[in-house]
């Protein structure tokens, strides 16, 4: 069970993400889509509970359950970089906005980018 609820939970973290953007940049309901988007650390709260209560009953730590640890900490350090990811392109897609800047591909400048993408968000 707690493997499917992991998938579960990806697939419920990205549906909280798109539809936020939606509501926030297609159907122009800002304060909503805030909502959603807020919402998706509650996908994690989930996992966390279900995880710890399987614990908890008496099972053994598998791999399903690193599994679980490492998806949280994932969720955890770059989720606000994903959700800004998708705001970038919601925003340059349907309001317009400016094109999210390419990649730098060599250089000084592409030192910086992997440092800065790298770096934990503070």
């Amino acid at each position: 069970m707690l493997p499917i609820l992991i998938v579960g939970c990806e697939i419920g973290f990205w549906l909280f993400v798109i539809a936020g953007l939606v509501c926030r940049y297609v159907w122009n309901l800002p304060k909503v889509g805030v909502v959603l988007l807020a919402c998706t650390p509650l996908v994690d709260i989930v996992l966390l509970v279900a995880t710890g209560l399987n614990l908890r009953s008496g099972s053994s730590a598998t791999f399903v359950h690193s599994l679980s640890a490492i998806y949280l900490g994932v969720s955890i350090v770059y989720g606000h970089r994903m959700i800004r990811w998708a705001d970038q392109r919601f925003v340059h897609r349907f309001k317009k906005g400016p094109a999210p800047a390419p990649k730098p591909k060599v250089g000084i400048e592409r030192a910086r980018y992997e440092r800065k993408t790298c770096a934990t968000e503070g």
